[in-house]
């Protein structure tokens, strides 16, 4: 009998460890999916202040620089 108990307290471990594993990933999960909603929404702040930069300068600076004058 003392194998069966050997065995049963060995599943019963790994088990547990199943267990804590599963937590574990959903926990990361979680993180992983708020840190992939933040980054979305910097991208889209910096895709903003893009344009608002592009629009201050003007015109002008959206193709390329006006040749030198000793051209």
């Amino acid at each position: 009998m003392s194998g069966n108990a050997n065995i049963d307290a060995r599943i019963q471990a790994l088990e547990e460890k199943l267990a804590f594993q599963d937590d574990l990933i959903d926990q990361l999960n979680q993180v992983v999916s708020q840190h992939s909603f933040e980054v979305k929404k910097l991208w889209d702040a910096n895709r903003l202040l893009r344009q608002k930069m592009d629009d201050a300068r003007g015109p002008e600076s959206e193709g390329s620089e006006a040749p030198p004058p000793h051209y």
